[in-house]
């Protein structure tokens, strides 16, 4: 697969359906899922524009965050092959006028992701990552560094936002042994591409959909990192499975949510 062809699809979309509309919605152009939860024109005119595009590429299911709100029965594709993409990851943000959003796709076989794209408009970023072939970022290939064994020398992302209060005080013990736990930005596309340059020593995750999760866990993996669940099995991204650590040491922080 030629991943700059996708890529320039991405930014395509992204110039022709986000970008205008950044600091200019009205109130009629943003709606909500749920409680917290908006969505906007921007993140449904994305979506259907670049579905459309990847399908040229390549002729699979379109797994996109908006489509499956509606339908969950689309994350089934995710079991076999298909695209996935979120249109606006950081939608909050970007309804608020603030840059930290992105636009993510991955692609999966088999159920496994084996290619992720990550694009920060407002940093010109792009991250491309091909399971067994690395990871670049701008074209530069990219490697995570070493980090400190030591958790409490860590800045970890720790997000508790959907954790149920059974499991708070578990997740209230891991943030405890952690150096320095932050709540993250609210885009988990920033925050992958962050861990793999060494801002974050650690991603802690409650809810783990696919959207979210695939392009950015394969990125990881690819720079030399881990992306595991609290029980030590490898993220997938078809799997209805909460909690998810990705970093150099996440498999010795896995004992640290062990709820006994």
């Amino acid at each position: 697969m030629d991943v700059d062809i996708v890529a320039e699809a991405i930014r395509e979309a992204e110039a022709a359906t986000i970008a205008p509309r950044f600091r200019a919605l009205t109130d009629d152009d943003v709606a909500f899922k749920g409680p917290d939860d908006p969505v906007t024109i921007a993140d449904r005119a994305c979506e259907a524009m670049l579905g459309a595009s990847l399908r040229m590429i390549d002729d699979l299911p379109v797994v996109g965050e908006e489509a499956a709100a509606a339908d969950p029965s689309l994350l089934g594709a995710t079991d076999h092959d298909a695209w996935i993409v979120d249109p606006l990851d950081g939608t909050k943000n970007f309804a608020n006028g603030w840059g930290g959003y992105a636009v993510m796709v991955a692609r999966v076989r088999s159920g496994e992701t084996t290619h992720a794209w990550i694009w920060i408009p407002q940093r010109g970023q792009m991250a491309i990552a091909e399971h067994g072939a690395g990871a670049t970022i701008d074209g530069v290939r990219v490697q995570a560094g070493p980090v400190a064994a030591d958790p409490t020398m860590w800045t970890a992302v720790v997000k508790k936002r959907y954790v149920p209060v059974e499991d708070r005080l578990v997740v209230d013990r891991f943030a405890a042994r952690i150096g320095d736990p932050v709540e993250g930005i609210g885009c988990a596309g920033i925050e992958y591409i962050d861990l793999v340059l060494g801002r974050y020593d650690l991603l802690m995750y409650w809810r783990t959909l696919p959207w979210d999760h695939a392009p950015g866990s394969l990125l990881a993996t690819e720079a030399g990192l881990e992306a595991i669940r609290p029980d030590g099995r490898p993220y997938r991204p078809g799997e209805d499975a909460l909690g998810l650590l990705v970093g150099r040491h996440a498999t010795s922080a896995v004992p640290h949510l062990d709820p006994r």
